[in-house]
């Protein structure tokens, strides 16, 4: 006890009033400082840096009856200043304790929860003996002093939501001032690290931390309430550019509270906004840097990756630190693909080669990431020689690879934008080999280059040449064709007969009756309409065209017209034209086939898919020609050779018809041998060609139909003839009858007078009667003849309902 009483002592002979003015803030401390935040850590600081002079310093403030707020901060500065032990030794048993025991009970002469809480605080970090306190001249206390402090706190936690903060004039009421200053001198700490989340006690919140302002901040951010957190942050970015050493100060308090990944997204992405108005560039990319090695939240990497940006095309310098981040950052697979693509969408703004290398990894590593890359490098493409061909080569790499084929697509778009003609053909070249859609878009890619190509790739010019063959009918290039019926279709078609209408018309569609017919008048005005016309005349242009590709059913008939104009040996040579024009193409396919195996062969890939594809287009041509040449050609020859056959027997059959009538009627006979149409069977006409057959058809059907219908006439003139005749023998057998039974009964009386007379009677009665017999059946027999011509001419078909 003597020791520790002197050992104060000591210490305080060195303190006398006049050296207070050397203490910080003296007499005027609450003056020096522009908020309180700074007074109440002046006190403090104070006290844990300088114990043995800011003891007594305090005492004097206690003793002299100060405002009750700078009482409180003496008293907790003689706690504070208990932590050093020489100190804490000499408070032993010191006079001074039973006043602030006093104090603890609110029998100070000036007192308030404010001063009491601050009083329970010092004595229980002093560490007055538990002894002292319970006696009654060291305070009498009942109850621990941690208790009275705790539950004067509570008290005043209670009283958040019970005070208003406003009054009815909007103005702040003194009581919540009061109650304001017992948590900003007080235990700010313990309000801060509170749960509540109630409005009134964010508004206490927001006011305390403002009051206390850098100090407030500080303990807001370390707080685990998110509402005191964010009040500290809007706090924080009202002062951070006060001055450089709030800044520097509050810089180090938000980048701690950034680096933690407990806190709230939101609330981090606050603070590195702060932190990006910092003037203090070195340490904003350090701490930029740093996020972008360890932060894994895509929100936060967002702003950081926002604000590298904006660092990023400040200076070169600032790339060259940022760049080996950012490069680092894209190829940690664990971060989402939208950050990854911000990262490369800063990274291309690089100057230099750098980010060529970059970009290349990225397209021919980082599946996720290859249509980005390739739209980046899309941009850069052309930005100088140097990045062109490097960038080439990567792409060509890529090309290479079995990536997605739209990507592919992509790639080889940029890649024929290249200035190297030679190097830009070869690489597209190798997409011949790929499937379809590549395949094509490299037969697109090169066709403007075809000469070109024929240069550079032999192998790579005769599959194309192969790839965009189009093969025409060569016969309908031939003069003889182009002169034939075509130009005379529209006069031929106006002045065509009921069979070449019925022919034609189907094909069009041509409206039909309500029985299913063709009506011939209908069919004739409609040859001679404006919309007929001008149909026909875009046939007519079209019918010859190379191309083959169109489908059109009357432009399919037309062809056939044409050749309807030709000899067997006219259509023997086409067709003979048209098999060796198939042999020429089958030459072309087998040709790039063998280039196709070479090509493979040459870049060390399979040529399977492009065979294939040259031998099915192979194969579908010689389909198509064989379908539109020398399929129909054959047909037409064997058509025409059935059809001159047909009119050789059509011929034959009429030519006998003559005789068969002359054995029915000499008169008939007669009159239908004078038809002209026999006299030209004679001598009958050339059937060389389909059109010539059609013309002696109709020759034909036209004597056919005067030698039907004479000859129905004769058939009706015979059979009514016949039923006369027969009438007649009806008659007389009737009338014979009654004759001989008369001539029976007479011949009963007379038998013995007049037997030679009824015999020549009977007898002549019966040879009439056989007489019309005779002529009946003759009759008969000639009416089966003329019906059995009537009949094979009715059978024989009229050629155009074949």
């Amino acid at each position: 006890m003597y020791h520790t009483q002197k050992c104060f002592e000591s210490i305080a002979s060195h303190i006398t009033m006049s050296n207070l003015s050397n203490i910080p803030g003296g007499g005027g401390l609450p003056d020096r400082y522009r908020n309180v935040g700074e007074q109440i850590q002046a006190f403090f600081d104070f006290a844990e840096t300088d114990p043995d002079r800011a003891v007594p310093f305090f005492v004097n403030i206690w003793e002299t009856q100060a405002s009750l707020t700078t009482r409180a901060l003496a008293l907790q500065g003689l706690g504070v200043a208990a932590k050093h032990y020489r100190v804490k030794e000499a408070f032993a048993d010191w006079d001074v304790l039973k006043d602030i025991a006093k104090e603890v009970k609110g029998k100070g002469e000036v007192s308030n929860d404010l001063t009491r809480w601050a009083a329970a605080s010092a004595l229980e970090a002093i560490g007055y003996s538990r002894q002292s306190l319970e006696n009654l001249q060291g305070g009498g206390f009942t109850e621990p002093l941690d208790r009275i402090r705790r539950e004067i706190r509570d008290r005043k936690f209670i009283e958040i939501n019970r005070i208003p903060r406003l009054n009815s004039r909007g103005e702040t009421t003194a009581e919540y001032e009061r109650h304001l200053e017992f948590w900003i001198y007080g235990p700010a700490d313990e309000l801060l690290n509170d749960r509540d989340r109630s409005l009134n006690y964010q508004d206490l919140v927001g006011d305390v931390i403002s009051k206390l302002h850098g100090r407030g901040v500080y303990l807001g951010l370390i707080s685990p309430n998110s509402i005191v957190q964010g009040a500290a942050l809007r706090q924080a970015g009202l002062i951070f550019k006060e001055s450089a050493q709030i800044e520097k100060f509050i810089y180090g308090l938000l980048e701690e509270f950034l680096y933690n990944s407990n806190h709230e997204v939101s609330l981090r992405i606050t603070a590195t906004k702060i932190i990006h108005t910092a003037t203090d560039l070195s340490k904003k990319l350090k701490t930029l840097s740093k996020l972008l090695s360890q932060e894994k939240d895509a929100k936060l990497l967002e702003v950081v990756l926002h604000h590298a940006q904006s660092l990023f095309m400040e200076s070169v310098d600032n790339q060259k630190f940022i760049y080996g981040y950012l490069e680092q950052f894209l190829i940690d697979r664990t971060h989402e693909v939208s950050v990854r693509i911000m990262a490369i969408e800063i990274i291309t703004k690089a100057s230099g080669l750098k980010k060529v290398e970059t970009l290349s990894k990225l397209l021919l590593e980082d599946i996720p990431l290859q249509n980005v890359a390739l739209r980046q490098i899309r941009l850069i493409f052309k930005e100088s020689s140097q990045i062109e061909e490097l960038l080439f080569e990567t792409l060509d790499q890529f090309l290479n690879y079995n990536y997605e084929v739209s990507l592919k697509i992509d790639a080889a778009e940029l890649v024929y934008t290249a200035r190297n003609l030679n190097k830009k053909l070869t690489t597209v070249s190798k997409l011949l080999l790929e499937d379809t859609e590549l395949r094509n878009l490299a037969v697109r890619l090169l066709t403007p280059y075809k000469q070109e190509l024929a240069r550079v790739n032999a192998d790579a010019y005769t599959v194309l040449d192969a790839l965009v063959f189009n093969y025409t009918l060569k016969t309908w290039q031939k003069p003889e064709l182009q002169e034939s019926k075509i130009s005379q279709l529209a006069t031929y078609l106006s002045s065509a007969s009921q069979r070449q209408y019925k022919e034609i018309f189907p094909i069009i569609s041509m409206p039909r009756t309500n029985s299913g017919d063709w009506n011939y008048e209908s069919a004739v005005k409609y040859s001679k309409s404006v919309v007929w016309a001008e149909y026909l005349q875009w046939m007519q242009e079209s019918a010859i065209e190379d191309n083959e590709k169109s489908d059109n059913p009357l432009r399919m008939e037309i062809k056939k017209l044409v050749y309807k104009d030709l000899t067997i040996s006219q259509l023997e040579t086409n067709l003979s034209s048209a098999i060796q024009y198939q042999r020429e193409i089958s030459a072309i396919f087998t040709s790039a086939i063998g280039a196709a195996e070479s090509l493979g062969e040459k870049y060390r890939k399979s040529a399977s898919l492009l065979t294939g594809c040259l031998q099915n287009k192979h194969e579908d041509v010689i389909k198509a020609t064989d379908e539109k040449s020398t399929h129909p050609l054959r047909e037409q020859i064997k058509e025409l050779v059935h059809i001159q056959n047909s009119i050789k027997k059509y011929q034959s059959f009429l030519k006998r018809i003559p005789y068969r009538i002359k054995s029915i009627d000499s008169n008939l006979y007669r009159k239908i041998k004078n038809f002209s149409g026999f006299a030209s069977l004679e001598h009958p006409k050339k059937i060389d060609t389909y059109n010539d057959c059609f013309q002696t058809f109709d020759e034909l059907d036209s004597l056919r139909d005067q030698v039907f219908f004479e000859s129905l006439d004769k058939r009706s003139e015979v059979w009514s003839q016949q039923s006369e005749q027969e009438d007649a023998l009806n008659k007389l057998v009737n009338n014979g009858c009654l004759v001989i039974i008369a001539l029976i009964f007479m011949l009963l009386i007379f038998m013995l007078i007049f037997r030679d007379i009824l015999i020549i009677l009977f007898i002549m009665i019966g040879l009439i009667v056989l007489g019309y017999k005779l002529l009946i059946s003759h009759l008969n027999n000639k009416q089966k003849l003329i019906e059995a011509l009537t009949d094979d001419l009715c059978d024989l078909p009229r050629w155009w309902e074949k």
